[in-house]
């Protein structure tokens, strides 16, 4: 489990969690080629540490910085490096979905970075 003390350690910009999930694509009636149940892409994400005091957040795949296909409904944004998810990903926006990535404590929930 994450904890503040363990956050608090963490190199300022660290990666400290990555994986794949699904999330609700931004334009789900629109796009159709990668979506499971028309409505949800698959993304590579990562979760960093803040720069200043110790807060956190996770970044994904899906944005046309990564994805040139129309809709955003390619495949090329998971082969994206994780370094450059991390710099020009799109941000997270629900930590409850954050909660379910990174497996935190609610002090370090609260200071997840909208």
């Amino acid at each position: 489990m994450l904890t503040f003390e363990t956050l608090k350690e963490m190199e300022s910009g660290k990666i400290f969690a990555t994986g794949l999930t699904l999330i609700e694509h931004p334009w789900f009636n629109d796009a159709k080629f990668t979506l499971v149940d028309n409505r949800y892409a698959l993304v590579r994400w990562v979760a960093v540490r803040g720069l200043g005091y110790p807060d956190w957040a996770i970044y994904h795949s899906l944005t046309s910085e990564f994805e040139p296909a129309r809709n955003l409904d390619g495949f090329s944004h998971l082969q994206v490096p994780i370094e450059d998810i991390a710099r020009w990903g799109s941000k997270l926006g629900s930590i409850a979905k954050a909660k379910i990535l990174v497996n935190a404590d609610d002090n370090v929930c609260r200071l997840y970075n909208f």
